[in-house]
């Protein structure tokens, strides 16, 4: 579950809370507006329905103990004014779960990760959690309407699972920040069925972490970056789709999938630091093979991008074979030294050590 003002005891909690909150003022603004609506309903449901039959059994007195029942009293002076009692305890229960998430849960809040369960059920049960505010408005919303059904909308005031949020819902979603350590990463591309409409999740990485985590997650609308720097969120933040990132420490690879730089072609990948060496030690359940598959799908990004001259791609391994890059372009013999391999360049190098070593064991 979100923590309740608690914070994580990490540095960069801070710097991520302060880029994120403008991503969550339309989640705020949105609920604002939605528990003023439900208020002004609850207000008028009780002045017409139950709290006039409050004020007529006030007024009976001691009449209202013997022959007079004053519900049905009320209902003969106006029937159409007669509210549900049960409607509306619904309605004031759904007003309060409005009201307390609104003074009470930050939009931007950090989950924890609790021993025993993994980080996609960690994060299902998160957003669990956040839709109960939704699931209040729309109780409101059909009690106002007239068609809430009991045996039907009963469940929408508990835990709304992220497979029963609506559209408008997901475009509102505020982002989320989950801390947890690279050895739990292993299900992390289980995250992929939370990523739609604006849903945003931040991992704050610790310990040992995989190269490339988050290379499962790329996918034409989804932007995915892993990076060193807090400010790097900066792009997630803008960003007007649903987006994952993660706060890698050292060791691990920094790359950025803006699917916005290339429409036409899913969006561009672009490289930015890999590790000095191959995976070769488990991290958590994680195995290299694990890790190198990773590695992998950058790669395959990353030729995609060389082949079909992608912006912000390299140059096909044939053009720098024929043109020579910066650093071939001098005299024979000439002392500067070559110029340092470009990351694309760095990961096929990797894999093809890694195949060297995997024959070689074989």
């Amino acid at each position: 579950m979100p923590s309740d003002r608690s914070r994580p005891d990490d540095e960069r909690w801070a710097v991520v809370q302060r880029l994120l909150a403008p991503a969550g003022e339309e989640y705020t603004s949105a609920l604002s507006s939605a528990v003023e609506e439900a208020r002004a309903v609850l207000r008028t449901l009780q002045s017409t329905g139950n709290g006039r039959v409050a004020r007529v059994a006030q007024e009976l007195g001691g009449l209202s103990l013997g022959p007079l029942d004053p519900v049905q009293f009320t209902a003969l002076l106006d029937p159409a004014k007669q509210v549900d009692p049960l409607h509306l305890e619904r309605l004031e229960e759904a007003v309060s779960i409005m009201e307390w998430n609104l003074a009470e849960v930050s939009p931007v809040d950090v989950v924890e990760m609790d021993a025993g369960i993994g980080l996609r059920d960690a994060v299902a049960e998160a957003i669990a959690e956040r839709g109960r505010a939704y699931g209040a408005v729309r109780t409101a919303a059909l009690l106002r309407g007239g068609s809430y059904s009991t045996a039907r909308d009963e469940r929408l005031l508990g835990r709304l699972p992220f497979r029963d949020w609506r559209s408008l819902e997901r475009d509102l979603a505020p982002p989320l920040v989950v801390s947890v350590e690279g050895r739990d990463l292993d299900t992390v591309a289980g995250l992929a069925e939370f990523l739609d409409g604006g849903q945003k999740i931040v991992l704050l990485v610790g310990g040992p972490c995989p190269p490339a985590p988050l290379a499962r997650l790329i996918a034409p609308d989804i932007l995915v970056a892993q990076a060193g720097d807090p400010e790097a969120l900066e792009r997630l933040v803008s960003f007007s789709g649903p987006g994952v990132a993660a706060l890698v420490p050292e060791g691990a690879a920094r790359f950025v999938h803006d699917p916005d730089a290339d429409p036409l072609t899913g969006g561009t990948l672009e490289v930015h630091e890999l590790p000095e060496a191959p995976p070769r030690m488990w991290i958590g359940g994680i195995s290299p093979r694990q890790q190198m598959a990773d590695l992998r799908i950058l790669e395959r990004w990353v030729r995609r991008q060389e082949a079909g001259g992608v912006p912000g791609g390299a140059d096909p391994p044939s053009a720098r074979a024929e043109q020579g890059t910066p650093g071939d372009r001098r005299d024979p013999g000439e002392g500067s030294a070559p110029a340092a391999p470009d990351p694309a360049e760095r990961l096929a190098a990797w894999l093809l050590s890694r195949a060297d070593l995997d024959h070689a064991e074989g």
